[in-house]
């Protein structure tokens, strides 16, 4: 059976690109790789990249090696202690490879909460991208999450955070207000990251049918 394109490890930006031109499975590329036309699309060495992992057949792990690996993810706290109880207890998983989408009514505290983690992250040493699509980013909101943060952990007797300006230096905000402009920053998003150096959370705000969802990509 074919795989899905979204389920090959590939970086977001390449996988943006095979949707984009119609390789929904990688069958789909598997039927046009020779093409010339590819070059087109893709440089030399994506093409390899793609090829080998598309032909590539899936690895059985049993739930045994997955809960072992789950064991030795390193997690950020998100400084909430009952979210970081629902994400296994460990917070947000620093590595690479994972998506954790919360989802709620407008109004329940879904900016002042991705606002929080973006500088929480931070308390570890990392920095954190927020994609904007709700025009909610705001200096006002940032200054006062980064005051009530400050304020939590210093309560708590933890490592003190750096002042607030240094805090918002240390998030890359994207306003998108299209979707063909969503569309053309994940295509990048990878080459941004690395731009930027050190981004472990991209927090990322959305306004889908009336509920607000923020997703954050790792």
């Amino acid at each position: 059976m074919s795989r899905p394109v979204l389920s090959l490890p590939l970086p977001v930006h390449l996988k943006t690109r095979l949707l984009q031109n119609g390789f929904v499975r990688a069958a789909d590329f598997e039927e046009v790789e020779s093409s010339s036309e590819l070059l087109q699309i893709f440089s030399a060495s994506e093409v390899r990249l793609i090829s080998s992992l598309a032909r590539a057949q899936p690895s059985i792990r049993t739930g045994w090696v997955l809960s072992n690996e789950a064991q030795t993810i390193r997690g950020v706290s998100t400084r909430v202690k009952g979210l970081d109880r629902l994400l296994g207890g460990q917070g947000l998983a620093a590595e690479s490879g994972s998506v954790c989408e919360i989802v709620g009514q407008p109004g329940e505290g879904q900016t002042e909460l991705c606002l929080r983690l973006t500088m929480a992250v931070q308390a570890a040493g990392m920095r954190a991208v927020y994609v904007d699509s709700t025009g909610s980013f705001s200096y006002s909101g940032a200054n006062r999450a980064a005051e009530r943060l400050r304020e939590q952990i210093q309560n708590e007797g933890g490592s003190a955070l750096p002042e607030t300006k240094a805090l918002l230096e240390g998030i890359g905000v994207f306003r998108i207000y299209y979707a063909h402009e969503l569309v053309a920053l994940l295509s990048e998003f990878d080459d941004i990251c690395q731009q930027l150096g050190n981004v472990s959370s991209r927090c990322t705000k959305l306004c889908m049918e009336g509920n607000n969802s923020i997703c954050f990509y790792y």
